[in-house]
Parts: C-alpha cells; structure tokens; sequence
C-alpha cells in the first residue's frame, strides 16, 4: 500500500482479484484517468494516467517506489513542494478500486440497520472525504423522518426515522492526539443509535 519503502505493486487486501499493477496494465489511459479522479479526487488525474501507462508500456512499473516516482515526475517539481507526497492520492485511487472499497461499504451500509438491535450503536471512522460523505448521507438519511417533497403541504409518506444521530457533527482528533498520532489528522467519526 505505501511507497515509502519498495514492494510489489499488489495493493489487495487478500490474495484474490486483480493487483494494482493489473489495472494499470489492463485499463486504457481514459479508464485509468476516470479511477485516479473518481477515487482520489486527483485533478491531474489524465496527466497521470498517460504516465503510468507510458512507463507500464516501457516496463518501468516494477515496484511502488517506481510507480510514486513516475507519478512525482509526472506532476513536476511544483507538486513535489506540496505538504502530501504527490503520489498520495493516486496510490488511494488504486487501493480502493483494487479492493472495491465503496462497493463494500455502500454494501455493509445496507444491511447494518437490520443487525443492530434497539439501543445499539454503530461508529465509522473514516479517513477519507469519499468514505465519510457516504456515512455522513447514510446516517442522515437513516435519521430523517419525512421523506415528501418540500413542496408538499403535509408529510404522507409516513416515514418514522430509524436512529437518531450521536454526532451532530463530525469529531476529529484534537492538536494533542494528532502531535501523539499524526495518523489521525484525517480521521473522522460518525455515530448513530438505533431507536
């Protein structure tokens, strides 16, 4: 998953499916470009692509400090100024088309509410803003009462929320646990109660 150090550019978190090198081998430039904007908010996302793929062609994807290096040359000197390395995003894109990871959640999203029982509570921490727009909405949605039109007069659909919010607003760690865990700078928790 990192670049920091050099391993197989696998990115799966199993053994079954395709690897990030796979995609980037098997997806044309476009592809690629739609998998690098869609799921890593990159806005260089073509430029990218057109250099993974070049390199992929030329047999220079070996590893993942290869592959964070043709994306660091790709975005130029600028880029690499910047607080975040600049292959950051584009490794996230990879990771989670790799695994389907907002497959997986919208999927466990579906069915959670029929596993909780009355009273319990479900908490996601997300760490990052695709993952954690998608609970926010889940939550709120689950949280909403009446679903009609703003222009109907009257609610007739009825709808009885099934949880109540525990957060009204996301919690993110503090100056002191982040200086303790600078992991947790882009942690977010969100919480609702089944009523």
């Amino acid at each position: 998953f990192s670049f920091r150090a050099s391993g197989p550019l696998d990115m799966r978190m199993g053994s079954e499916g395709q690897t990030a090198k796979d995609l980037i081998e098997l997806c044309s430039e476009g592809e690629l470009a739609e998998i690098i904007w869609k799921w890593g908010e990159e806005p260089r996302a073509k430029k990218i692509a057109f250099a993974l793929k070049t390199a992929s062609r030329e047999g220079l994807l070996t590893d993942t400090t290869s592959c964070a290096e043709v994306i660091s040359s790709a975005l130029g000197a600028f880029a690499r100024k910047k607080k975040i390395h600049p292959a950051t995003k584009t490794f996230q894109a990879l990771r989670m088309a790799v695994n389907r990871e907002q497959f997986h959640l919208k999927n466990f999203l579906s069915f959670l509410p029929s596993i909780i029982s009355e009273g319990g509570k479900a908490v996601f921490i997300s760490f990052h803003s695709l993952e954690d727009r998608l609970v926010k909405q889940t939550f709120r949605s689950w949280a909403k009462s009446c679903t009609c039109p703003p222009s109907f007069p009257k609610c007739v659909c009825g709808k009885i929320p099934e949880f109540r919010l525990q957060t009204s607003k996301v919690v993110v760690a503090d100056e002191n646990e982040v200086s303790e865990n600078p992991r947790a700078r882009s942690a977010k928790l969100r919480a609702v109660e089944k009523i």
